[in-house]
């Protein structure tokens, strides 16, 4: 098997990390309340959250099966056997990316009881976890 080497500025790494955040919950979990939370938390775009809400509401009526559909905050878990492991393998990745981040952080600047904190532990099935090391 190949591996592939990225070279990226520690904030191109933070945004990888965003983008596999945002692919897994959009496209994988059903997450789509995740847009309305973007896109309203955007100080240079004024929407009403609640008007952007509703035509969500309706798509993820139309995707998800019943028992989930309509409910903005509903959406599978990580491990569901619905979820492809396509997107189990970007959450470790996303997983892998952002813990590298904050052990690059000083010290006194990391927050011990966050995600940030704790090592990626695997979810796929198919892939190995990856390795990140931010090199200064």
């Amino acid at each position: 098997m190949s591996t592939v080497h990225l070279e990226c500025t520690e904030e191109q790494a933070a945004i990888v990390c965003r983008a596999l955040d945002a692919y897994m919950r959009l496209c994988g979990l059903g997450q789509f309340g995740e847009l309305a939370f973007h896109w309203a938390g955007r100080a240079a775009v004024t929407v009403d959250r609640a008007r952007l809400e509703q035509p969500l509401r309706e798509f993820h009526y139309l995707v998800m099966p019943t028992s989930l559909a309509g409910y903005l905050g509903a959406s599978y878990g990580i491990h569901a056997p619905e979820v492809p492991d396509e997107y189990r393998a970007s959450f470790d990745l996303q997983q892998v990316v952002r813990h590298a981040l904050h052990l690059a952080r000083p010290e006194s600047d990391r927050v011990g009881y966050t995600v940030d904190a704790y090592p990626a532990r695997r979810t796929s099935e198919k892939h190995a976890l990856a390795k990140c090391e931010v090199r200064r």
